[in-house]
């Protein structure tokens, strides 16, 4: 738990001044759990990577922006 205050305070800063300078409906259409360029040397670790999903979410709905969720994950890939 002493990554959630790292995570919560990178986020809500982002956040919070997209809030302040748009006005009317919100959305972060670029909205993904991916932590790096390279997925390969990307954070794997579910626990963290769910953390990081509830923080997002938590803001994105105290700052009334709709997120839109997308991934690179194939079908049948690797990844």
């Amino acid at each position: 738990d002493e990554v959630r205050p790292m995570l919560r305070k990178c986020i809500e800063d982002d956040m919070a001044k997209f809030a302040r300078k748009v006005n009317g409906l919100k959305a972060c259409s670029e909205f993904s759990l991916g932590t790096f360029e390279d997925a390969v040397l990307a954070c794997s670790n579910r626990g963290i990577l769910s953390m990081y999903l509830q923080e997002q979410l938590s803001i994105f709905d105290h700052h009334k922006i709709e997120g839109f969720f997308w991934t690179w994950r194939m079908p049948y890939g690797p990844n």
